[in-house]
């Protein structure tokens, strides 16, 4: 009998920073207006949310919420568990901040944030472009097994130096893709500082 499972990913505090101690940029989910959803599989019907609520899914809602530095204020979610959907409909969302930040003037830049996600057959990646056409992707929570959790929250430190490092245009995202589930459900939940 297979079992099924649940994933809950969640960001807080996503910060771009140079040398790990400069705040470039920062934002914390509290206006949903800041960011643009996606949905690529469905056609809008399985999306990213923004706020405080809880994850409604039948083996996410066990998880509880984030315990991130800023999590009354506000975090971005996908809720594959919550999304309820059949077992062989893959999910890929991307969450993506509306305008471009400037690092014209930082060598060595990170994005960080915090984040709670439980892996099932899924792949977390923070993408940076520098034309909103073309993206590099890193990922994030690779070393997580099937069916296990983050620490709530973990932090999360992503080197993009490559993309943006003295770059004047810096674009970034979050992508969710699950290739196939078999009746899982996953919830996500973001806040972000950014500091470029």
């Amino acid at each position: 009998m297979k079992k099924n499972y649940f994933f809950i990913f969640l960001f807080l505090l996503a910060q771009l920073v140079y040398a790990q101690t400069d705040t470039i940029f920062s934002d914390e989910f509290n206006y949903s207006s800041n960011w643009i959803m996606q949905d690529l599989s469905t056609s809008g019907n399985q999306n990213w949310v923004i706020g405080t609520n809880v994850p409604t899914g039948f083996f996410s809602t066990a998880m509880g919420p984030i315990s991130s530095t800023t999590a009354s204020i506000g975090f971005a979610m996908y809720d594959s568990d919550g999304l309820n959907t059949n077992s062989v409909t893959p999910q890929t969302a991307i969450l993506t901040y509306n305008l471009p930040v400037d690092c014209s003037n930082y060598q060595g830049v990170n994005i960080n944030f915090e984040s709670y996600h439980r892996k099932y057959h899924d792949s977390v990646f923070v993408e940076v472009s520098n034309d909103s056409i073309t993206w590099e992707r890193y990922e994030v929570h690779a070393n997580l097994g099937v069916t296990y959790a983050s620490t709530n929250p973990e932090y999360i430190s992503v080197n993009i130096s490559s993309t943006a490092g003295n770059q004047a245009v810096v674009y970034f995202r979050f992508r969710y893709r699950c290739r196939f589930r078999f009746r899982v459900r996953v919830r996500f939940r973001f806040r972000f500082r950014f500091r470029f």
